[in-house]
């Protein structure tokens, strides 16, 4: 997904190896380095860094500092220009519509009780109470993403009983569900038209890998595990003109109140970004 300069002194090894090298003594992810290239980033114990590639290669760089130059003089085009998915070092769960915000917002509205509404609420204080949920839409985006700011247990969680396929109906437009764990090690997305499921794709990595694809609307020559699930999910985000991006929700989810500021991000990179709390919507 970043692109890496072929000039720089790495050398590229099989795949093989690099999971060797993960499983060796002293391998340690880089957090901080992982963040900033939006890949996961391997220290190794002789001071060299591992970069695992979507095309079953690792590329190993002399050190930490390389790697960073690199990817510090990689230009990133503009937030309206970005389509895809920022990175999938993280867990997480979001619904996008094709559609106007205050038309995305009236069809939640019937499908989840709402109390009140927060408006313009990015780089503000709000509070978190009943179920929370974000509705956003990038400057210069056509899709709306939701996302649910808390967790209540026992309730219904986003995206339960059909709720997509309910605002793909309601709107007659797209819908998308993403969902990304890496921590559990799957990924997979379903797509919705005008209430119909046209197209799913669900990978998980337990018990030698599970995979999943179903299609009304394309038949595909490679299959898992020939295929990247990854890179396959990211060029079907970019042929949507869908971008993803890998907020730190998760500095949320226990709190009463917050202040909605995610690094990378400002207010002015929002067409809008508004807020609503609702009643619990119980199971069963």
């Amino acid at each position: 997904m970043n692109k890496i300069s072929k000039s720089c002194r790495a050398h590229h090894i099989s795949w093989e190896h690099a999971q060797a090298l993960l499983a060796s003594s002293g391998c340690t992810k880089d957090t901080e380095l992982s963040q900033k290239v939006r890949r996961p980033v391997y220290q190794l114990p002789n001071g060299n860094v591992l970069l695992p590639l979507e095309d079953d290669i690792g590329v190993v760089y002399e050190s930490r500092e390389q790697l960073t130059s690199i990817f510090e003089n990689t230009s990133e085009p503009p937030l309206e220009q970005r389509r895809g998915i920022e990175h999938i070092d993280l867990n997480d769960y979001l619904i996008f519509c094709h559609a106007p915000i205050e038309q995305v917002e009236a069809a939640f509205s019937q499908i989840r009780q709402v109390v009140d509404w927060e408006r313009d609420a990015y780089g503000r204080e709000i509070e978190i109470s009943g179920q929370s949920f974000a509705i956003f839409q990038f400057r210069g985006h056509s899709w709306n993403a939701i996302h649910e700011l808390n967790f209540l247990p026992g309730t219904l969680p986003l995206g339960g009983e059909d709720e997509i396929k309910l605002l793909s109906s309601l709107l007659q437009t797209k819908a998308i569900e993403y969902q990304i764990s890496d921590t559990g090690g799957n990924i997979g997305y379903k797509l919705y038209e005008f209430g119909e499921l046209t197209e799913s794709l669900y990978f998980s990595s337990d018990s030698g890998g599970t995979y999943q694809f179903d299609s009304k609307k394309r038949q595909l020559e490679t299959k898992y595990p020939a295929i990247d699930v990854y890179h396959f999910t990211y060029t079907f985000m970019e042929e949507q003109d869908v971008y993803v991006p890998a907020f730190s929700w998760k500095n949320l989810k226990k709190r009463k109140r917050v202040t909605l500021n995610f690094q990378g991000y400002n207010y002015d990179d929002f067409e809008r970004f508004d807020c609503c709390r609702t009643a619990p919507k119980y199971i069963g």
